[in-house]
């Protein structure tokens, strides 16, 4: 169930395409608290980690992949340059809750995640 759990979280996942170009909608009601981790690591691994969520043709920024049963939000930032701020704010948002204007996919994730009985066991208290 563990390798579910994180395959669960990868399929979570959302990225960014270009630094701060989305609007972000309002934070997700009930969105649970999740430990942050920031990862600045070389662009060949930003690119292998983060191009599964870039539009055809766009290379990522950054992204941010959502772990419910972890209780984690990790971020993935390129270690060859500072990430502009908007960027990191972005991602951040994105840990925080906060879904593209327009879109529903953070929510309908922790929606689902919420579904899975025993999914909900494994990363803590059902949250209703």
């Amino acid at each position: 169930m563990q390798g579910y759990s994180a395959k669960l979280g990868a399929i979570l996942a959302l990225g960014v395409l270009c630094g701060g170009c989305a609007s972000m909608g309002p934070e997700i009601e009930d969105w649970p608290q999740l430990v942050v981790h920031e990862h600045y690591v070389a662009r060949p691994v930003l690119l292998e980690r983060c191009k599964k969520y870039a539009a055809f043709g766009s290379p990522p920024v950054a992204c941010a992949e959502v772990n419910f049963a972890a209780g984690r939000c990790d971020i993935w930032l390129s270690a060859g340059a500072a990430p502009a701020a908007q960027v990191l704010k972005h991602e951040r948002l994105h840990c925080a809750g906060h879904d593209h204007e327009g879109e529903s996919t953070l929510r309908e994730a922790l929606a689902g995640w919420r579904s899975r009985p025993s999914l909900v066991a494994q990363g803590g208290e059902k949250q209703n």
